[in-house]
């Protein structure tokens, strides 16, 4: 499936989603270069690195501002989903989730989470949405969560939990404990979407991001490679790339494709602020994403410009692994593929590849060859990524201008982010077209 066929996934999964979720190819003119950079090749404001990254203000909101947008009586309307379409909850039932948040630590003990647990299953019971008990291990403790039960009618949760299950093969849980301060998260190697908290500022762009990843994970299993098939790990605690301050320890290269859908998504949560107060909180946490997004940037750029010296030097390698040191990483391979090692020094890449290393003959052997195939493929990937990220980093810079302004000219905020979804799927179809293994 394509990059169209992808999102047309995601609009059925996401029947709520606006016309505008969909993807637009646009003319934008290139933007100007900006007066400092980054790193080498990246055309990016020196006043972006300066922007604060997403706090739990800008998260979880003034409460005097932010969700819920609508209360009356006993009762209280959330957009979890789409603000325009809210969900109504019983509204004692709301403020004792709230209160049992303001409570509970970023990353609470499986005790501490518990109570956030009880008051947000009594929370989806009172807004008509059905959700189970569920346990997931992690580090060493059972996490209690609740897993949205999958229906084919009923709650839009419901119907959202169904969907993601059918078409994607993976399950929708709330598991307080295990996402910590995180918006959301997917893991492929579980097929599980933990989901953003009830009152989180970006429970709607959430959810897409993770089913963005979700979507990912059924393409690799099934051996349908993509550009982002590619993630980075760090060694010593060692941050990927210098100054990186997101995803400083582990990156998906997803994350170059996931990142500009969040920003075009989140305009949506511009568009429905209720209020100046609300509407300037998001901007802000607009801006928060974007910042983060600069960041990856730059550690996608870091990360392929080492491959590049490395090869120059002779001394990029890649080694096979075996299937359960993947798994124990929680790094997928496709079925009937491999998952190769990349040492960088510092760090170390994971890519798959959609066939296992080939034997060749014993007198190619006896001269010291050997099936290079995902050096190939790291090549492609490495030379598609910084040009991806060359052009982004222009985009990204004009759009971190429009926003920056006192008034922004949110048309032209919205140009710019369908611009770098544009510019992320062609890059990914050429990938495809060039892709070594197939």
């Amino acid at each position: 499936m394509g990059i169209p066929g992808s999102l047309a996934v995601l609009a059925w999964l996401i029947s709520a989603a606006p016309a505008s979720a969909k993807a637009v190819e646009v003319a934008v003119p290139r933007a100007p270069v900006g007066a400092a950079s980054l790193a080498a090749g990246l055309a990016l404001p020196s006043s972006i690195v300066a922007a604060p990254l997403a706090t739990d203000r800008l998260l979880w909101g003034n409460p005097a501002t932010s969700k819920p947008v609508v209360q009356f009586g006993d009762r209280a309307r959330l957009g979890y989903l789409r603000a325009d379409q809210p969900i109504d909850f019983d509204g004692d039932a709301l403020r004792r989730y709230r209160a049992a948040l303001a409570q509970a630590p970023e990353h609470p003990s499986a005790r501490l989470a518990a109570p956030v647990v009880a008051a947000a299953a009594e929370l989806a019971g009172s807004g008509g949405i059905a959700v189970e008990p569920v346990g997931v291990l992690w580090r060493g403790e059972e996490q209690p969560g609740l897993r949205v039960t999958p229906l084919p009618q009923g709650s839009r949760l419901n119907v959202l939990a169904h969907r993601l299950l059918t078409k994607l093969g993976a399950a929708l849980d709330y598991v307080p404990g295990r996402t910590g301060g995180a918006t959301g998260a997917f893991n492929g190697v579980e097929s599980r979407l933990l989901a953003p908290g009830f009152l989180h500022e970006e429970s709607y762009p959430g959810l897409l991001h993770e089913i963005r990843h979700a979507f990912f994970s059924l393409r690799l299993k099934r051996g349908d490679m993509r550009l982002f098939h590619l993630s980075a790990v760090s060694r010593a605690g060692a941050p990927l790339a210098p100054g990186a301050d997101s995803y400083a320890q582990y990156v998906s290269f997803e994350e170059l494709s996931t990142f500009p859908k969040t920003l075009r998504h989140m305009l949506s949560l511009i568009r429905s602020a209720p209020d100046a107060g609300t509407l300037a909180l998001r901007k802000e946490l607009l801006r928060a994403r974007a910042r983060q997004y600069a960041s990856i940037l730059k550690t996608a750029d870091h990360l392929m410009r080492r491959v590049r010296s490395l090869d120059a030097a002779g001394r990029l390698r890649a080694d096979a692994l075996a299937p359960e040191d993947g798994m124990n990483r929680s790094l997928e391979s496709p079925d009937g593929g491999a998952l190769y090692r990349v040492p960088l020094g510092h760090a170390d890449l994971y890519l798959p590849i959609e066939r296992p290393p080939r034997t060749l003959p014993w007198y190619l052997r006896l001269l010291g060859k050997k099936d290079d195939v995902a050096l190939e493929v790291l090549r492609v990937k490495a030379e598609e990524t910084l040009a991806l990220v060359a052009e982004s980093s222009t985009e990204l810079a004009a759009l971190w201008e429009s926003l920056s302004a006192e008034s922004p000219d949110w048309s032209a905020v919205r140009a710019r982010s369908d611009r770098l979804v544009a510019l992320a799927a062609a890059k990914d179809r050429v990938f495809r077209d060039r892709n070594p293994a197939k």
